[in-house]
C-alpha cells in the first residue's frame, strides 16, 4: 500500500515539475529535455496503469476467505489510485498535444 501511495506522489510531482518547465520555457522553441521528461512520464503512467490492475487481481487473490469490507476497501482505493493514473495520463497526452 505504501509502495502505491509512494508511486502515486512520485508521478503527480514528476507531472507538475513538468508542467512548470513548460510553462517557464513557453516562448521557447527548444524543448526537447521537457518533452524527454514529459514522455518519459507517460510512460511510467501507461505502465502503472497496467500494473494497478494485476495489483488488484493478486490482493484478491490472497486475500480471498478473508472478511469482506477490508477488501472492498483496498479495491476502491486500488481502481481509484488507477483512475486517477488514467486522468493524469489524458491530462499529460492533451497538454503534450497542445505544443
Amino acid at each position: 500500500m505504501l509502495l502505491m501511495l509512494g508511486l502515486l506522489i512520485g508521478l503527480a510531482y514528476r507531472y507538475r515539475r513538468a508542467q512548470a518547465a513548460k510553462s517557464i520555457q513557453d516562448g521557447n522553441p527548444s524543448f526537447t529535455g521537457d518533452s524527454a521528461r514529459v514522455n518519459s512520464a507517460t510512460k511510467t503512467l501507461r505502465i502503472a496503469i497496467v500494473v494497478m490492475p494485476l495489483l488488484l487481481l493478486n490482493g484478491l487473490w490472497v486475500t480471498r476467505g478473508q472478511p469482506s469490507l477490508p477488501r472492498f476497501v483496498g479495491a476502491a482505493i486500488n481502481l481509484l489510485i488507477t483512475g486517477y493514473f488514467v486522468f493524469l495520463l489524458r491530462r499529460a497526452k492533451k497538454a503534450n498535444s497542445a505544443r
